[in-house]
């Protein structure tokens, strides 16, 4: 499987390449081998069993925070249709290997593939960050899981030509965690930058910092002072940042009420 954050880092023994796969561990992305690999490591490493249980619950915060009820209706015409409608044979089937899922891959929510990149994504970012065992990397995995968990966060996403981004977001904590994945690099003279935006004004969040390189290359931002936004944008601006917005936004997203 071609992980959203590029391959997963190797170190020189078991234990390294175990604790390097407890993001995709955590949301059954890995094939059969990585897998067994996980659990023989989660047997003897307390730590890691706490990080795989934390991305899991951060993974199932992702996926409930977007998904849609269905509509009153949908049972009643499914009831009625289904003594009538007959199962049709598979169609293009396509092996889970060529499709580039790893043999063993499960979903275990009803969401879009988009949010299940989502949060693979997320719980590598959640990965990363605890393994970085400095006071910066600790503090910015707090931050992180702090904005996930939070009660009333809310989840908005977008996706279009090759650039997707979601934002999640706390008024109580007066905090957004922004994702991004698609963004072309910028040359040296400009940096992605990321506002917050009422119908009033238009508020600088912050940069977008690199978290993976190359053509996929996933960019984030935990800012503060989200205060009464109703949107997040993401601009191209020179390095250093702007005041306000010098180009349109490449990124829209409208955050829920």
């Amino acid at each position: 499987m071609n992980h959203p954050l590029g391959p997963a880092r190797r170190g020189s023994g078991d234990g390294d390449d175990a604790h390097a796969l407890t993001g995709p561990y955590a949301v059954d992305a890995l094939d059969p081998n990585e897998r067994a690999l996980v659990e023989r490591h989660l047997e003897s490493c307390p730590a890691c069993r706490d990080e795989v249980r934390e991305l899991r619950e951060t993974a199932a915060r992702l996926a409930a925070a977007t998904s849609v009820p269905p509509p009153d209706r949908l049972r009643s015409r499914v009831m009625a249709e289904i003594g009538t409608v007959r199962q049709a044979p598979p169609r293009n089937v396509v092996p889970l290997r060529r499709a580039g899922l790893a043999a063993g891959t499960r979903l275990p929510w009803l969401t879009a593939a988009a949010m299940f990149v989502a949060a693979v994504v997320l719980g590598t970012l959640l990965a990363d960050a605890r393994g970085d065992r400095s006071d910066a990397g600790t503090r910015a995995a707090d931050r992180i899981a702090a904005i996930v968990t939070a009660p009333d966060t809310r989840t908005a996403t977008t996706s279009d030509g090759g650039i997707s981004a979601t934002a999640l977001a706390s008024r109580a904590r007066d905090e957004a965690l922004v994702l991004t994945g698609g963004l072309p690099a910028p040359d040296a003279a400009h940096v992605w930058q990321v506002w917050f935006m009422t119908d009033r004004e238009v508020r600088p969040a912050g940069l977008l910092d690199d978290v993976s390189a190359g053509q996929d290359a996933v960019r984030r931002l935990v800012a503060k002072g989200l205060g009464d936004a109703a949107r997040i944008g993401v601009t191209l601006e020179p390095a250093g940042g702007s005041s306000a917005p010098t180009t349109r936004p490449v990124v829209m997203m409208t955050l829920p009420v």
